[in-house]
C-alpha cells in the first residue's frame, strides 16, 4: 500500500484521510485558541513589555531554572501566561522561541518592586486588560503583574534598559559597635572563649573535610535580636555611611565585588550614579527595630555587587574606616580580597529606566506607550501599594525583632570569621588554615596486572581536570594503579574564592592519602601541575618516590623572558568568554559572541601550544579537543576557577633552597619547540635540583601529551621503573 505525504494529512491509495499525531495536536491547539478567542480568529504574536512587582523570599531568584521544580519567579509566571493562553505549551518549555528577554536578574530571596520582561505574546490590543487579570488569577499572590504595553519588535529589554535602581533595608544593628554586638552573643554563651573553641573545631573539620555546623540555634538568634532591635544608630555613623557611599560614584573596577569575572576585564568596571541612604525610621520608638533604606542607581550590576557594597560600606562606617583607603585598594584590579556580603533578604529592585527607549522609540499613535510609570500614571498607586505592603512590609515586619534573623546570622558570620576590608587587615586562623578545605573530586583506576610499583598521581595544568587526560589513563592503568583529580575550581571540585599552588598541592597530598594513606607515589605534574608537584615535593617530601615534571619552570623573574605572553593573552580571552555580562540575564545575542570567543580562545590555546606543521596536519583531531574543552557537560571550567588558577601561576616562584633540597629523582620533560615554555625553563629546574635527569622530546611542543602521547607516556614509565633495572 502506498502513501503520498500531502499538506492535508497522510492519503492512502484508498482515498481515507490518515492523520498524523502531530496535525492532530495542532488542530486541538487551534481549537482551544477558537474557544479563547469570542470572533474565532487567529490571534498574532506581539512584543508586549510586562511591569511586575514579587516577593523574592521563597524563590530561587527571577530567572527560570533548567530544574523546573526549583522554585523561581519565572517558572510562576510562565505557568501563569500558559494559563491565560497568551503563550502556548509548546513555547512555554523554551522562552527564547518568544523572544523572552528580562531588564534585570535577582538573585536568591531578592524582591523587585517594579521589574520588566518582555515577549512576543498571543493577545490582541483590546485584551490586555483581560490578559493581565487571567495572569494574575494564575498566580500566587506575592507575584502580581501591573501592566501590559506594546513594544517595538527588537525590544530587548535588558538592552533597552538605560538605568536600574535598587534598594537595600539595611537595619541599624548592622552598624552597631562591634564591641555592642560581642555583647549580645555573649549573653546567650557565644563569648570570645566560646568562638575560639568553635574556630578550632572548624579547622580540624577542614582538615579532615568535613563540615561543621558553626550557626546560631533557632533560641540564640531570636535573644539576640531581642537584645539588638532597640539599639539606635548615632548621626555621626550614618554621616560615616553616607560618606562611604559616595566613594562608590563614577566608574570603578569592581571584580572584589563579584565572583565569576577577569579582574583585568572591561567587564569588571561598573558606572555607579548615585548612591544614599535614607535617615534612619522605625514603627516603635522602644522595641522595634530601626532600619535605613539605601538607594543606588547605576548603569548594571554584577552578582553580589550589591550586596557586598552595601558590606563594605557598613562595616567601614561602624569601624570608622575611611573610603578612600579602602576602595583604592578593593578596586585595584591586581588586589584580591574575599568580600563578605549582607543577606539577600533586605534588596529589592526598584525600578528598571527606559529613558532612551521613552524618547525615541515609544509612540503612543502606534500603541507604543513609554514605559514608565512615575506619580500621574493611572497605575501609579497600585504599584506603589505593592511595593509598600508586599516588598517591604515582608522585609521589615513592621519593626518586629523576629524579621533581623538573617542580619544576626550575619553578624554572627563576621564574628566567627572577620570581615578584611583590605589585603593588609589581619585575617582569623580558620581562613588561612593550611588545608583550606575545598571539596576536590578524585578518581582512582586500579591497575589490570598484579602491582609492583607504588600508584602514579598525575596534576594537570591550567583548567585542567581528570576525564582531559583521556586514553593516557586507561594506557598507564595498565601497568600501574593510576590516580587523578579535577583541579580546585574545575570539573567536579568545589570552586572556593582562594587559590594558590600551595592549596592546590595540599589538595594533591589529600586525594593521595585517601586512596594510598601515607605511601609514597610517583608524581606526574603537567604544566600547571609541574609547579604544584614541586610544591608538593617541598612540603611533602615524604609523598613523593619520583617525581617528572613536563612541559613547566620553577616560575619567578629569572623564567619570565621565556614565557610567551601570549599565552596569557589567550588565558584573558577565555576567562572573559565565560563571565556574565552583569546582574542581568545576557541575551541570546550576547552568549552566542561568547561561546564564539570561547571556542577561538581555546582553539588559540592549543594551536598556540603546539608545532604548526602537526596542527596543519591535525585539524579535525584538534577540532574535537577543542570541542570538548568548551564543553560544561564534559568539564565545568566557570570563571572563578580559571581566573584563579592563573593567579596562582603568576603568583608561584620556586625559591632556589627548596629546589636544591630535592631528594626524589627527577625527570625534567619538555618539548624541544615549546611555544609557551622556552625549554630554557626546563634547563633552570636541571641546574636547580640535585636529583635531576633531562629529556627533550624532538619536535614536541607544551601539550605533550596531546602531540605525542605514547612518546610521552613510555618517557615517563622508564623512568619511574628505572630503579627496578
Amino acid at each position: 500500500m502506498g502513501f503520498v505525504l500531502v499538506a492535508a494529512g497522510l492519503f492512502s491509495a484508498r482515498g481515507f484521510v490518515v492523520p498524523s499525531r502531530r496535525l492532530v495536536a495542532a488542530r486541538r491547539r487551534a481549537l482551544v485558541m477558537d474557544v479563547v478567542v469570542d470572533d474565532g480568529a487567529k490571534i498574532p504574536k506581539r512584543k508586549v513589555a510586562l511591569l511586575m512587582g514579587y516577593k523574592g523570599s521563597g524563590y530561587y531568584g527571577l530567572q527560570r531554572q533548567p530544574d523546573d521544580e526549583v522554585p523561581t519567579i519565572e517558572s510562576e509566571l510562565v505557568r501563569a501566561l500558559a494559563a491565560a493562553r497568551v503563550v502556548s505549551e509548546a513555547n512555554a518549555g523554551d522562552l527564547g522561541k518568544i523572544g523572552w528577554s528580562r531588564a534585570a536578574r535577582t538573585d536568591k530571596r531578592v524582591s523587585a518592586a517594579r521589574q520588566v520582561v518582555a515577549g512576543k505574546l498571543q493577545v490582541g490590543d483590546g485584551d490586555l486588560e483581560g490578559a493581565i487579570a487571567r495572569i494574575n488569577a494564575a498566580l500566587p499572590p506575592e507575584i502580581r503583574v501591573f501592566d501590559a504595553v506594546r513594544v517595538t519588535k527588537g525590544f530587548d529589554t535588558k538592552r533597552a534598559c538605560d538605568r536600574r535602581r535598587y534598594a537595600y533595608m539595611l537595619p541599624s544593628i548592622v552598624l552597631a559597635s562591634p564591641a555592642l554586638v560581642d555583647a549580645a552573643f555573649g549573653e546567650v554563651g557565644r563569648d570570645d572563649a566560646a568562638v575560639e573553641r568553635m574556630r578550632g573545631n572548624i579547622i580540624e573539620a577542614k582538615k579532615r573535610r568535613h563540615s561543621y555546623d558553626w550557626g546560631l540555634t533557632d533560641d540564640e538568634r531570636a535573644s539576640v535580636a531581642r537584645r539588638l532591635a532597640s539599639f539606635r544608630v548615632s548621626d555621626d555613623v550614618v554621616a560615616r555611611l553616607r560618606d562611604f557611599l559616595k566613594g562608590y560614584l563614577g566608574t570603578q573596577n569592581y571584580h572584589n565585588f563579584t565572583s565569576r569575572i577577569n579582574a583585568h576585564s572591561d567587564q569588571a568596571k561598573r558606572y555607579v550614579i548615585a548612591f544614599d541612604a535614607s535617615p534612619p525610621f522605625s514603627f516603635d520608638e522602644n522595641d522595634g527595630a530601626e532600619w535605613l533604606q539605601l538607594s543606588v542607581v547605576g548603569q548594571s550590576f554584577m552578582l553580589h555587587q550589591i550586596r557586598k557594597m552595601v558590606a563594605v560600606a557598613a562595616e567601614a562606617s561602624r569601624t570608622s574606616r575611611h573610603a578612600g583607603d579602602i576602595l583604592s585598594r578593593l578596586c585595584d584590579p591586581d588586589v584580591d580580597v574575599p568580600l563578605q556580603l549582607v543577606p539577600g533578604d533586605g534588596l529589592y529592585l526598584g525600578e528598571p529606566i527606559f529613558a532612551t527607549y521613552n524618547k525615541y522609540k515609544a509612540d503612543p499613535n502606534a500603541g507604543r506607550l513609554k514605559l514608565d510609570w512615575s506619580p500621574g500614571h493611572p497605575k501609579f498607586d497600585v504599584i506603589n501599594e505593592f511595593r509598600r505592603d508586599v516588598v517591604e512590609a515582608g522585609i521589615l515586619h513592621r519593626g518586629d525583632p523576629r524579621a533581623l534573623g538573617p542580619w544576626v546570622d550575619y553578624l554572627w558570620m563576621l564574628k566567627v570569621f572577620g570581615f578584611p576590608l583590605s589585603p593588609d587587615d589581619p585575617r582569623h586562623e580558620v581562613n588561612d588554615s593550611p588545608d583550606d578545605g575545598t571539596r576536590v573530586a578524585w578518581y582512582a583506576h586500579r591497575a589490570a596486572v598484579e602491582k609492583k610499583f607504588p600508584p602514579v598521581l598525575l596534576i594537570n595544568g591550567w583548567g585542567g581536570a581528570a576525564r582531559d587526560w583521556g586514553g593516557l589513563v586507561r594506557r598507564l592503568s595498565q601497568f600501574r594503579d593510576v590516580v587523578c583529580f579535577d583541579q580546585r575550581g574545575v570539573g567536579g571540585s568545589e570552586v572556593p574564592w582562594n587559590y594558590s599552588v600551595r592549596l592546590m598541592a595540599n589538595d594533591a597530598r589529600a586525594v593521595a592519602s585517601d586512596v594510598v594513606a601515607d605511601a609514597p607515589c610517583d608524581v606526574v605534574g603537567f604544566s600547571l601541575g609541574g609547579l604544584v608537584a614541586q610544591q608538593l615535593v617541598f612540603d611533602y617530601p615524604e609523598a613523593v618516590r619520583r617525581l617528572a615534571l613536563c612541559s613547566t619552570s620553577p616560575g619567578g623573574k629569572r623564567c619570565a623572558e621565556y614565557v610567551s605572553t601570549d599565552f596569557f593573552d589567550v588565558l584573558d580571552d577565555y576567562e572573559d568568554s565565560l563571565c556574565d555580562d552583569d546582574d542581568d540575564a545576557a541575551s541570546h545575542a550576547d552568549r552566542v559572541a561568547r561561546e564564539k570567543q570561547r571556542r577561538r580562545a581555546a582553539a588559540a590555546f592549543f594551536v598556540n601550544g603546539l608545532p604548526t606543521p602537526w596542527v596543519a596536519s591535525r585539524v579535525d583531531a584538534l577540532k574535537k579537543v577543542v570541542d570538548r574543552f568548551v564543553d560544561p557537560t564534559f568539564v565545568a571550567r566557570p570563571a572563578k576557577g580559571i581566573h584563579g588558577q592563573k593567579q596562582a601561576v603568576l603568583k608561584f616562584n620556586a625559591a632556589d633552597a627548596d629546589l636544591a633540597a630535592v631528594t626524589a629523582p627527577t625527570l625534567v620533560l619538555h618539548g624541544d619547540v615549546d611555544p609557551v615554555l622556552d625549554p630554557h625553563c626546563a634547563t633552570l629546574l636541571l641546574s636547580s635540583i640535585p636529583n635531576a635527569t633531562i629529556l627533550l622530546l624532538a619536535g614536541v611542543g607544551h601539550h605533550a601529551y596531546i602531540q605525542e602521547p605514547l612518546e610521552w607516556l613510555q618517557a615517563i614509565l622508564d623512568f619511574f621503573d628505572d630503579d627496578a633495572k
